[in-house]
């Protein structure tokens, strides 16, 4: 579909490009050779405008025009030949005064009987053919010239001409070849700007649409009019009247679009040509209902209407320069350019009128406004591709952007554009739906990430087909979607669309996957709590997620957000808000839990935790800040400033000539996971110095087994520093024995939850934690068991081998004080 987009943006480019560039060739041509000086030849030798006589034997005529004075009647005489061919004829251009033709006194016909001031060359004017009898060969023709205006006119021999009607209908028609070829190509450009305007309407281009239609609408009444300044209409029809219409309708039209178009196209004085567009429209209308009333001629009017357009492009001109200094964009300089040309040119068409009436001003007023017209059009066309290229970029982007590369379904950013479209009054009508597949990582483990990809892909496509019309659904990513649902306050359509959902799941399991086991959890929150913001609301929806404040469903496996959850959130932002104060003032305090050899009863070791030590002196457990500075990753921070307290302690207990042990100091996935974070941890080493032998490093299983390649080269760097590195947690989520072998791991701290399945009462516990034991020992791994709160488990865990113990049977997290008391007290007791 690109593709095919594409090749149709560039076909339609070369196509306006090679109709431009021929259109400005033929219009440069056309006007640089006119063909105004034409003469039709008799048969014989002699031109027949050179051989017009004032008077019937007078000398002939040798200059070109004619000046009639207002008033002023002119006769001109001219001997027709013996031999006249049948369906001879004179054509005479109209001149704007009445013209009479008769044959040795024998009227033939008259033309403009009545005329009065007018601006007729400006608006194309019409030849007029009379027949001439075959009585008339040989005699006298003459041309009786009245002049009824106000004003001195002028009359052209050459506008005078005679012989066959089809010849006179050819020279005629060349005589204006230079406005045919203009309208002919401006309606095909017309044509070019409709179908440009097609696609800016579908590709939702606002600031070139309307625009472009407006100049689509000029370019084909502009090409109408130049195909009727080209007499055109003659050979259609014989009413002068027709055409004379025609041409003032036209004329007067076109400003009501063109001002339509700057309206659309500038950005400023829009209050201006408003004002400008609505006093033109009344005037028009004034003009013609005084001409349907016959109380005025409408050549009057229309010069009346003229004069006041010529007013609005020199405003319009002066809009777009000042436009053109705030943009300097350099589509507009391109329509200054075509503007400032036509007021240039209509400027000296006006002087010309006033100061020689008879003066043709129409070939340079074409030229004009056909440079002006040809200026727009290049505007808009460049312009119109620049935008349908960037919007078509653009919708790739968002392509890119709104399709998930997993499930080949939409993204979590075509679920936000989705959102923005919920009305306001639709708002309490939707819930934002979070799904979580619970382990999902171990199924990837087991059937390998190609077919958790397409197990993924199954479920998208399974969940779009439980949602109803209005409702979305969006991928996040490391198996968990997002999902608009409609539902009333009581999220009764939110527990069964979950209940809905699991079932798909499990369908899905049953049919294709029968050896997983995959759990899907919920949450969900109403979008009119989230003030309009998609981000908003998809952190209170995961907020809600396993939170004690929400209202958890237990039929659909769901917690529904609550206000509680969102103060929670207030007391969550407290504590970001607080975190900075907090490590400035040393709030966060360094505890130590004891780690004992259960063979000695001695204190082995320790780990370092963190406790927030509050100024009204209560203590608060990491249970509560820790997840809230790992949502948003500032947990990295707290890390490092632990790292740095645990390094002082060390250094200052060994210095003051204690027993030594090892302290471990747990490590979260924002600080090893990224290497600037620990170079910060390498700086501190070099700058404290502690005994790093006695300092050991905490990895969680989950991170282990996540991120095995960045694990193994942190585990390197650390072992070269001349630490140890122990595996936190294991058994807490994947136990991944393959990250043991790979992973250079010293210690393993295996999980409390291994020890609170009845071990070691229970005998399958037993033997599991007996063939661990064993497991870890012969590979050379020390293991620590943790959250050990029963003697019993104490005397397993001796007999079966383990290197040391942590938990409740012999301390609780410990200050620094009542720490180094306990480890007095435990060391003395047992030397």
């Amino acid at each position: 579909m690109k593709k095919l987009l594409k090749k149709k943006y560039l076909i339609c480019r070369i196509v306006a490009t090679i109709l431009i560039v021929l259109t400005a060739g033929i219009f440069i041509y056309a006007s640089a050779n006119p063909v105004d000086d034409f003469r039709l030849h008799y048969k014989y030798s002699d031109f027949f405008s050179e051989r017009w006589q004032n008077e019937p034997d007078g000398e002939l005529i040798s200059d070109d025009y004619i000046n009639i004075a207002p008033g002023e009647t002119v006769r001109l005489y001219h001997r027709l030949p013996y031999t006249i061919a049948p369906d001879e004829a004179i054509a005479i251009y109209d001149p704007g005064i009445y013209v009479a033709v008769y044959a040795n006194g024998t009227f033939l016909g008259d033309f403009a009987k009545g005329t009065t001031d007018t601006i007729g060359m400006e608006v194309g004017n019409s030849w007029f053919i009379i027949g001439i009898p075959m009585f008339a060969h040989g005699k006298d023709l003459t041309l009786e010239l009245k002049n009824t205006t106000h004003k001195n006119k002028r009359f052209y021999y050459s506008n005078a001409i005679f012989g066959q009607r089809n010849d006179l209908n050819n020279a005629i028609f060349i005589k204006n070849m230079s406005a045919f070829l203009n309208g002919f190509m401006f309606i095909i450009i017309g044509f070019v700007l409709v179908i440009f305007t097609i696609f800016l309407f579908k590709y939702q281009i606002e600031s070139m649409k309307k625009p472009a239609a407006y100049m689509a609408v000029i370019s084909l009444l502009s090409g109408i009019w130049f195909l009727i300044d080209s007499n055109l209409p003659q050979f259609i029809s014989g009413s002068v009247s027709i055409r004379y219409l025609s041409s003032f309708y036209l004329l007067m039209i076109l400003p009501v679009f063109q001002l339509l178009f700057f309206l659309e196209y500038l950005n400023n004085g829009k209050n201006l040509i408003q004002y400008m567009l609505l006093t033109y429209m009344a005037f028009m209308a004034v003009v013609v209902i005084l001409y349907v009333a016959d109380i005025v001629h409408i050549a009057i009017g229309f010069f009346v209407l003229m004069s006041y357009l010529f007013f609005i492009t020199v405003v319009i001109m002066a809009l777009e320069v000042r436009e053109f200094f705030i943009t300097e964009s350099r589509y507009l300089f391109a329509s200054v350019l075509g503007t400032t040309f036509l007021v240039g040119v209509t400027a000296r068409s006006f002087l010309r009128y006033y100061l020689d009436k008879g003066v043709d001003n129409s070939n340079s007023f074409r030229i004009g406004y056909s440079v002006f017209l040809i200026t727009l059009t290049l505007t808009v066309l460049l312009k119109s591709f620049h935008d349908i290229r960037g919007e078509m970029n653009l919708r790739r982007l968002k392509e890119l952007a709104y399709v998930d590369t997993v499930t080949g379904g939409n993204s979590l950013a075509y679920l936000n554009e989705k959102f923005s479209e919920i009305s306001s009054e639709q708002r309490d009508e939707y819930w934002l739906l979070y799904m979580n597949l619970v382990g999902f990582k171990a199924v990837n483990e087991i059937i390998g990430w190609e077919n958790g990809n397409r197990l993924l892909k199954e479920l998208y496509e399974k969940n779009q087909l439980s949602l109803e019309d209005g409702e979305s659904q969006g991928a996040m990513g490391q198996s968990s979607f997002a999902m608009l649902i409609k539902s009333d306050d009581k999220a009764q359509s939110v527990r069964k669309k979950c209940s809905m959902l699991r079932e798909g799941l499990e369908k899905l399991l049953r049919d294709n996957y029968k050896s997983l086991s995959v759990r899907v959890e919920f949450s969900a929150c109403p979008i009119s709590a989230g003030d309009d913001n998609f981000k908003a609301v998809l952190d209170l929806a995961r907020i809600a997620y396993r939170n004690s404040a929400a209202a958890y469903d237990l039929a659909s496996d769901c917690w529904l957000y609550t206000e509680m959850c969102k103060d929670k959130l207030r007391v969550e932002k407290t504590m970001e808000n607080r975190l900075e104060k907090a490590l400035l003032n040393k709030e966060m305090e360094l505890f130590l839990q004891p780690k004992v050899d259960p063979h000695t009863g001695k204190v082995s070791g320790a780990e370092a935790l963190v406790r927030w030590r509050r100024n009204d002196g209560s203590v608060l457990g990491p249970v509560y800040f820790i997840p809230v500075f790992e949502r948003n990753r500032m947990i990295a921070r707290v890390d490092l400033f632990m790292f740095r307290e645990t390094c002082l302690f060390i250094k200052k207990w060994v210095d003051e000539g204690n027993e030594p042990f090892k302290i471990s100091v747990n490590l979260s996935r924002y600080s090893i996971l990224n290497a600037d974070n620990f170079e910060s941890y390498e700086q501190i080493i070099r700058e404290i110095k502690p005994p790093i032998e006695l300092i050991e490093f905490e990895i969680t299983e989950s991170m282990a087994y996540n991120n095995e390649s960045d694990i193994s080269e942190i585990i390197d760097r650390i072992h070269d520093l001349g630490a140890t590195v122990s595996m936190d947690d294991f058994g807490s989520s994947y136990s991944n024995l393959v990250a043991i072998q790979r992973l250079q791991f010293d210690t393993v701290k295996i999980d409390r939850g291994i020890f609170t399945h009845g071990f070691p009462d229970n005998e399958k516990s037993f033997q599991m934690v007996s063939a661990l034991m064993r497991m870890f020992t012969t590979i050379g791994i020390s293991v620590v068991a943790e959250g050990i709160e029963a003697e019993n488990q104490v005397q397993a865990l001796r007999k079966l081998g383990c290197h040391s113990i942590q938990g409740y049977y012999y301390s609780r997290p410990l200050d620094i004080a009542k720490f180094k008391e306990f480890f007095d007290v435990t060391n003395r007791n047992v030397s």
